[in-house]
């Protein structure tokens, strides 16, 4: 006779391996596999383009500039965008409801999306990362330490962004929010030290972009993927470890206290009437 105090999480880790198998087939394996070959296609090939220009007069070129940033970016669209749209979408078509008609079957099911995803972003994190190193020697960490610092930081990129994902992806209503969900995210490449040094931005485009994680995985990718002179490309000409440490600190917060709330509430407000009337809207309106 099963103990009661151990069958909750036998239970609910067994939901969550067999949501993560069927996440990572859908994911993986079909169509939509292909998806996670477009970005590190696209880094190598702008890479190549970049590989002799050199960034505001440094010896450091465009192309090495470029490769941790696109990790970090790669992160945040798995983590946020991925987690928050699957969880929309999923509510919407009525997925959360029959969860919650199964015995643990919603802590099953969020617990395997966190397991998916960090999955998920580590075959995409390795899918940028080994080609690049491969054709780019120059870009790999040049210490064991650099590795190991680089590893850190993708943890920390993974705790950061899949609760921020949960918290948007609960709190969002619709596929007009969830579209402006995204195309931020997208936007904010733009001023966050993706492409180029932040220090070339105008000031006030500089400050929005410190405001969000995204910048500040950058910076913590370019710290163990760039040579030591690098830092002076940055703001203040270092890498400013203490504030990066903070601001990631604080959104990490932000994703562990609101993500369970927000999908608490999400939860309890899951009905067999609002994912009908969430049909119908789809199909009257299109989204």
């Amino acid at each position: 006779m099963s103990n009661p105090t151990t069958a909750l999480p036998r239970t609910t880790w067994t939901a969550a391996v067999r949501q993560t198998r069927i996440d990572l087939r859908t994911n993986l394996l079909t169509g939509a596999g292909a998806s996670y070959l477009i970005t590190p296609v696209i880094t190598i090939a702008v890479m190549l383009f970049l590989r002799d220009s050199d960034l505001m007069e440094s010896t450091i070129s465009a192309a090495q500039h470029l490769l941790p940033g696109m990790l970090a970016f790669g992160l945040v669209v798995g983590g946020v965008v991925g987690v928050a749209s699957e969880l929309m979408m999923e509510r919407e078509d009525g997925t959360l409801l029959r969860m919650k008609a199964v015995p643990h079957g919603l802590q099953g099911f969020l617990a395997g999306k966190i397991l998916t995803h960090l999955l998920l972003n580590l075959v995409s994190a390795g899918l940028i990362v080994i080609p690049a190193v491969i054709v780019f020697p120059e870009v790999a960490p040049s210490s064991l330490g650099s590795w190991l610092g680089l590893i850190t930081v993708f943890v920390v990129a993974v705790l950061v962004t899949i609760p921020l994902g949960a918290l948007l992806g609960a709190a969002v209503r619709g596929y007009g929010q969830l579209g402006i969900v995204i195309f931020g995210t997208y936007g904010l490449a733009g001023i966050s030290g993706i492409f180029y040094p932040l220090a070339a931005l105008p000031v006030w485009l500089g400050v929005v972009g410190q405001v969000f994680p995204m910048y500040w995985l950058g910076l913590g990718f370019r710290h163990f993927m760039l040579p030591a002179e690098a830092a002076l490309l940055e703001l203040g000409g270092t890498w400013r470890t203490v504030e990066m440490l903070l601001a990631l600190g604080f959104w990490l917060a932000v994703g562990i206290i609101g993500a369970p709330i927000a999908l608490r509430r999400m939860i309890r407000g899951v009905s067999g009437s609002k994912v009908a009337a969430s049909r119908e809207r789809i199909l009257s309106q299109g989204y």
